[in-house]
């Protein structure tokens, strides 16, 4: 004779997707159905915490910023950290954040932060800019290192005037 309990218990195992009794439930085949995109969504996206842990990603600074003639300025004493990290920086009617890196002591580089391949953002570590959506990778230079991306990202001229940053749109 089946108890009350057997029964609760074997429903639970069903629908926690258990095979009891040697059957599958409905719901345990439309828990593991995963699309080709889905896979590769997923697996791109382990792949690039793994890389990351390699190489030193971090959560880079934004900054906020306004385009007046068609230049950002920024204030150099703002970015104590920039020595070591890049930061990504933002303005309205700016279509895409720039990744402004510093390349020695008086020496700034500015990139597009838009990845040539598809047009994700790309997200800077300490030696690289990696694209999240497909794994493209290029160098601090904008120099693509690793495909699928065939190009090299936007170079933005960069000037520096005392303590002033101006990166010119």
């Amino acid at each position: 004779m089946v108890t009350k309990q057997e029964v609760s218990l074997s429903k639970h195992m069903m629908l926690s997707g258990h095979a009891a009794l040697g059957g599958t439930s409905t719901m345990e085949n439309k828990q593991t159905e995963m699309s080709r995109r889905t896979f590769l969504a997923c697996a791109t996206a382990g792949t690039g915490l793994i890389l990351c842990g390699g190489i030193g990603c971090a959560a880079a600074i934004t900054y906020q910023a306004t385009v007046v003639n068609g230049r950002i300025s920024m204030n150099r004493s703002e970015f104590q950290q920039l020595d070591s990290e890049p930061i990504i920086v933002t303005a309205p009617g700016l279509p895409y954040p720039l990744v402004l890196i510093q390349v020695d002591v008086e020496t700034f580089r500015a990139v597009s932060a838009k990845c040539t391949h598809l047009g994700c953002h790309v997200r800077p570590s300490k030696n690289f800019l990696v694209c999240p959506c497909h794994g493209s990778t290029y160098n601090l230079e904008g120099e693509v290192v690793r495909g699928p991306a065939q190009r090299a990202l936007t170079i933005y001229p960069v000037e520096v005037k005392g303590d002033e940053i101006r990166i010119i749109i």
